[in-house]
């Protein structure tokens, strides 16, 4: 019972500093109205925290099984994983409401098609979801004795190290431009693209200093 509180309390932390950082830049210190904050304020949120909790992932992982943990340890890398699932699923269909001109102009045209770089985000974006759906599918099957356990679980381990790498790739080129102006950050602070970014580079980064 206190293993389960100590991992919805991790979870939570991660969603509310999330959150918080985002009503302060896009609220607080931005011109975001406060009636967007339902949708396009805490999709931001959102997507921040399934980045972190898989990056999270990356490093416990290694950690955990040099401690040789249980499985329903709470920071267990599956855990975080099926977390970080969960938040993916619910960015996409908070994207799906607001992806117009209205919301992004940024990323259109002035003939209302995508610019290429919001195209080639929206593909990484979508193999690494449907990446991550397809390691979770096969984590149990693969890690049992009769599939031989050890070499099949590697795999899964490079899948979720190419799946952050995805994430990487597609919080970069939705959000670079924005990163070349502090001037116009909102409050100083940092888009949420490129706290993103940073988090899944530690992440993997982390992964192979750790496994050192």
């Amino acid at each position: 019972m206190l293993d389960v509180l100590k991992q919805q309390a991790f979870l939570i932390a991660v969603l509310i500093l999330s959150v918080v950082y985002a009503l302060l830049r896009y609220v607080v210190f931005g011109n975001t109205s406060g009636q967007h904050v339902g949708v396009f304020v805490l999709n931001k949120a959102v997507s921040m925290s399934a980045l972190v909790l898989l990056a999270a992932s990356l490093v416990t992982g290694p950690i955990l099984r040099r401690w040789g943990a249980s499985p329903q340890h709470t920071l267990h890398p599956r855990r975080l994983g099926l977390a970080a699932l969960a938040l993916v699923v619910l960015h996409l269909v908070l994207s799906g409401l607001i992806l117009n001109p209205a919301y992004f102009e940024e990323f259109f045209l002035e003939d209302g098609r995508m610019r290429g770089r919001v195209e080639w985000s929206m593909l990484a974006g979508g193999l690494a979801l449907l990446l991550l759906i397809a390691q979770w599918r096969a984590t149990d099957a693969l890690a049992g004795p009769a599939n031989g356990g050890q070499p099949h679980m590697s795999l899964l381990r490079w899948a979720g190290l190419l799946v952050v790498t995805l994430g990487a790739v597609h919080v970069v080129l939705m959000g670079f431009p924005n990163w070349r102006t502090p001037g116009d950050w909102y409050g100083g602070l940092p888009p949420i693209t490129l706290v993103s970014f940073v988090a899944a580079a530690a992440g993997l980064v982390g992964r192979f200093v750790v496994k050192r």
